[in-house]
C-alpha cells in the first residue's frame, strides 16, 4: 500500500530525498507549562516529555491531548475525523496544525485533521502543544493549536525499543523503534532512526451499553435484513523514518486507518455493518537543509511533499425511503508540494530578525461520491458523473446537473517577517506579519502577532501578553462536497472565503522548587465562519424543495456550505504541576463562555463543555514500580440538538484511567493500562447528534529497550 502511494509521484519523492539535510538541535523540554523565550512567539505552550508519555501510558496523540487544559477530546466523533478536539471553546480539527519534527502532516486538501489510533506518540521525545493562532509562522489553519511530535535525534537515542500489548475488546498493539549511526562521530556520519506501529481494536458493543439508543439501529437492521449486532473496527498503521547527515535531514511519515463509517452520532441513519468502512492513508516526505552562512545569519531550506487518499472501497451504508444504498462509495485524492526558505539574522545581542517565503502547489480531488467505487487508474471525475435534480415539478427543462467530483489545481504563496527585541534581561518584545495569496479564493489574508514577555530578575513570576490574528482556508472538502443523503442535496460553493481568527491572551506563571502554577485568560474571536451544509441552517438552504425526477418524485432541500456569523469565546485555564521525591502530580481547570453575533448561530458551545477538570499523579511506590491514576470530568455539553435516548449519558461525563508500570531492569518493563475503569456509559457530541463513548478497556504489555 505504501508503494502504491509513492509510485504516482516518484519524482517529487526523489527530489525530497536528494536534499538529505540535518536535524535542528532539539533541547530537552521540562514537563511543565511554560511561556519562556523559546516559545513566546507562539503563545502558551505545554510540553509533555517522554518520561510522562511512558509513565502515563500514552500510546496515541489523543491520549496526550485528553489530559491538557483547554483541550476537549471527543473520540468517535465521526469516522472521517476520529477524535475531534475542541480547543478553548472552538471546535474543528481543520483549525489545528499537526507537525512531526516541524514537518506539517495535515491533509493537503484542508480536510479535517484525522486523529485516530494512527498517530503514535510511543516514539516521541516530547509533544509540544501551542495554543492560539500561529499563522505568522505556519500560515493557513494554524488557529486553535499547533501540535509538534518531536522524535529526537538518532545520535541521542541509538538502539532498539519495542512495545507489545494485548487487551480486552480485541485490543492489540505492536510498536518498534530503532536508531543507528553509520560512520564516525563527525558531521559526515549518517544517522538513521524510525518507528513502526500497528494497532487494532473491535471496540465496545454499543448495542449492549446503550440499548435504548440502539433500538433505532435494530429496527432498521431488521427491516432491511441486516445483522443487528454492530460491526465495529479500529485498525491503524503508523510508520516513520528519518535520515540525518551534516547540515541536512530527510524524513517520511505514513499513516493508514480503517474503521466503521457509521461512527459519529448519526443514529439511526448509518448502519454498523461490515460493508460500512472508512479507510484512508497519508504519506508526507520532507527534505531540509540548514546552514550557518555567517556568524549572525542562519538559513533553512525545505521541500515537503504530501499525499492523502481515501481508499476507493470506502462507503456509507444507510437505509432511506425503502431502499438500501450500498453504492455510496467515497473517494478523495490530494497532493501538495511546498517549498520554504527561511532566514534568521541576529542584528545584535538584543535584536533578531526572521523572515521567510513559501510556495505550495496543489492537486486536489476533494471527497466525492463515486457510484460503484473509483477505478484509480482512470478519470475519477468522469466516473463520478453528475448528480441531477429538477427545480420545478413536471418541467424537464428545469434539470440541473452537478458534477459529483471535481479536480482542482491551484497554488499558494506567502511571505512573512518577525522581529524579536530584548531591551533588558527581563523584557522581550516580538512583532511580525505575514501575507498569504492563494489562486483558489479571492481574499488575501494578513496574519499578525505581537507579544510582550516580562520576567523580573530574581522573581518567580513570568508575565506574557499576546495578540494574534490568523485564518482558516476554505478547504475544497467543504466547497465541493456534493451528495444526496435522502433529505438534502448538497451542492458546490466555489466562492467560500477564509475564516478569520483573532486572539487576545494574558498569561501569568509562577515557579518555585518543584512547583509551577500557570493561569491564562483569553478572548478568542472567529468571524466569517464555515456553516457546513449538513447543519441545514437557513443560510445553507438555497431552495427548500427540489426533485430527483421531472415528475416531482424524491423531494429534497438544496443546500451548500457558506460563510457567515461570528463567535466570541472568553475563558480561563488554570494548571498546576508538582514534582517531589515520591513522583509528580498535575491538575487543571478550564472554563469557557461563548457569545454569537449572528442570528444564524446560537450562543452555545456547540456540544462542548463549559467546565473541564483534570487530575492525575504518578506515584513512585518503589524504585521499580509506579502507578499513575487520572481523572477527567466535564460539565454537561451545551447546545447538543436532539439528545434523545442519550440525554442522561450526556450528564457530567467523566472518565477514570490508570497506568501501572513495573521495570525490574533498565531494559525490561511490564505495564498494565486501564481506560474508563468504572465502565461509565457516557456520551459526547457527535457530528450531528450525540456519540456514545468507549467502555472499559484493560491492556497488558511489555516494553523492551536494547
Amino acid at each position: 500500500m505504501l508503494l502504491r502511494l509513492i509510485r504516482p509521484h516518484a519524482a517529487a519523492v526523489a527530489l525530497s530525498l536528494m536534499l538529505v539535510p540535518a536535524a535542528r538541535a532539539q533541547s530537552l523540554a521540562t514537563p511543565q507549562a511554560r511561556s519562556d523565550s523559546t516559545v513566546a512567539a507562539l503563545g502558551t505552550t505545554y510540553v509533555v516529555t517522554k518520561a510522562q508519555i511512558v509513565a502515563r501510558g500514552y500510546a496515541v496523540l489523543s491520549d496526550v491531548l485528553r489530559d491538557l487544559p483547554g483541550m476537549e477530546t471527543v473520540e468517535h466523533y465521526f469516522s472521517e475525523v476520529g477524535t475531534a478536539v475542541g480547543v478553548r471553546g472552538f471546535s474543528g480539527n481543520n483549525a489545528i496544525v499537526l507537525l512531526v519534527n516541524g514537518m506539517r502532516v495535515n491533509p493537503p486538501g484542508d480536510e479535517e485533521l484525522m486523529l485516530r489510533r494512527d498517530v503514535s506518540v510511543r516514539g516521541a521525545d516530547r509533544v509540544d502543544v501551542r495554543y492560539g493562532p500561529g499563522s505568522l509562522t505556519y500560515g493557513q489553519n494554524a488557529v486553535s493549536a499547533i501540535i509538534d511530535i518531536v522524535t529526537g535525534t538518532a545520535e541521542a537515542r541509538r538502539g532498539v525499543e519495542a512495545v507489545a500489548a494485548l487487551g480486552t475488546l480485541g485490543t492489540a498493539e505492536g510498536w518498534v523503534q530503532f536508531a543507528t549511526q553509520l560512520g564516525g562521530v563527525s558531521d559526515t556520519a549518517i544517522r538513521i532512526s524510525g518507528f513502526a506501529q500497528r494497532s487494532r481494536s473491535d471496540l465496545s458493543r454499543i448495542d449492549r451499553r446503550f440499548p435504548e439508543w440502539w433500538k433505532g439501529y435494530a429496527q432498521n437492521a431488521r427491516a432491511y435484513g441486516l445483522p443487528e449486532a454492530p460491526a465495529r473496527q479500529d485498525d491503524a498503521t503508523n510508520l516513520f523514518v528519518r535520515v540525518e547527515n551534516g547540515g541536512g535531514s530527510v524524513q517520511a511519515w505514513y499513516r493508514e486507518s480503517s474503521r466503521s463509517s457509521a461512527e459519529g452520532g448519526l443514529a439511526p441513519v448509518l448502519q454498523f455493518v461490515p460493508q460500512s468502512v472508512w479507510h484512508d492513508r497519508s504519506l508526507v516526505v520532507e527534505g531540509r537543509h540548514e546552514s550557518q552562512l555567517t556568524v549572525p545569519l542562519r538559513v533553512s531550506s525545505s521541500i515537503t511533499w504530501n499525499r492523502y487518499e481515501v481508499d476507493p472501497e470506502t462507503r456509507y451504508v444507510f437505509p432511506v425511503n425503502g431502499s438500501l444504498f450500498l453504492n455510496d462509495f467515497k473517494y478523495a485524492l490530494g497532493s501538495s508540494t511546498t517549498l520554504k526558505q527561511e532566514a534568521r539574522y541576529e542584528v545584535s545581542s538584543r535584536l533578531t530578525l526572521t523572515g521567510g517565503a513559501t510556495a505550495t502547489f496543489y492537486e486536489v480531488t476533494p471527497k466525492a461520491t463515486i457510484p460503484g467505487g473509483a477505478r484509480t487508474n482512470d478519470d475519477v471525475v468522469r466516473q463520478a458523473g453528475v448528480l441531477s435534480y429538477y427545480t420545478r415539478r413536471g418541467d424537464a427543462t428545469s434539470r440541473v446537473d452537478v458534477p459529483r467530483a471535481t479536480h482542482l489545481s491551484y497554488r499558494g504563496t506567502s511571505g512573512y517577517v518577525q522581529a524579536r527585541y530584548q531591551p533588558t534581561s527581563a523584557l522581550q518584545l516580538l512583532a511580525g506579519g505575514r501575507v498569504d495569496d492563494n489562486t483558489r479564493f479571492r481574499d488575501t489574508p494578513v496574519s499578525t502577532r505581537a507579544d510582550i514577555l516580562y520576567s523580573p530578575d530574581g522573581s518567580r513570576f513570568t508575565y506574557h501578553v499576546a495578540y494574534a490574528q490568523g485564518f482558516v482556508a476554505p478547504g475544497p472538502y467543504y466547497g465541493y462536497n456534493v451528495y444526496d443523503n435522502g433529505i438534502q442535496i448538497n451542492t458546490v460553493n466555489p466562492d467560500l472565503q477564509t475564516q478569520r481568527a483573532r486572539s487576545y491572551e494574558g498569561n501569568v506563571s509562577w515557579r518555585s522548587s518543584g512547583v509551577q502554577v500557570t493561569t491564562s485568560a483569553y478572548v478568542n474571536r472567529q468571524s466569517n465562519l464555515f456553516l457546513i451544509g449538513d447543519l441545514l441552517l437557513p443560510a445553507n438552504i438555497i431552495t427548500r424543495t427540489v426533485y430527483l425526477d421531472a415528475s416531482g418524485g424524491g423531494q429534497r432541500q438544496l443546500t451548500r456550505t457558506v460563510n457567515g456569523g461570528e463567535r466570541t469565546v472568553r475563558g480561563v485555564d488554570v494548571s498546576a504541576q508538582l514534582t517531589r521525591s515520591w513522583g509528580s502530580a498535575w491538575a487543571s481547570y478550564s472554563t469557557v463562555a461563548v457569545s454569537s453575533a449572528s442570528s444564524a448561530l446560537d450562543s452555545t458551545l456547540a456540544g462542548l463543555s463549559a467546565h473541564n477538570l483534570r487530575l492525575g499523579a504518578t506515584m513512585q511506590l518503589r524504585r521499580t514500580l509506579s502507578v499513575t491514576p487520572s481523572l477527567t470530568v466535564r460539565s454537561t455539553p451545551e447546545g447538543i440538538v436532539n439528545p434523545g435516548a442519550l440525554a442522561s449519558a450526556l450528564q457530567t461525563p467523566y472518565e477514570v484511567n490508570a497506568s501501572v508500570r513495573y521495570a525490574p531492569t533498565p531494559r525490561w518493563a511490564l505495564f498494565l493500562q486501564g481506560r474508563n475503569l468504572t465502565d461509565h456509559a457516557y456520551a459526547l457530541r457527535g457530528v450531528l447528534t450525540p456519540a456514545p463513548q468507549e467502555g472499559r478497556v484493560v491492556a497488558v504489555g511489555v516494553r523492551m529497550t536494547q
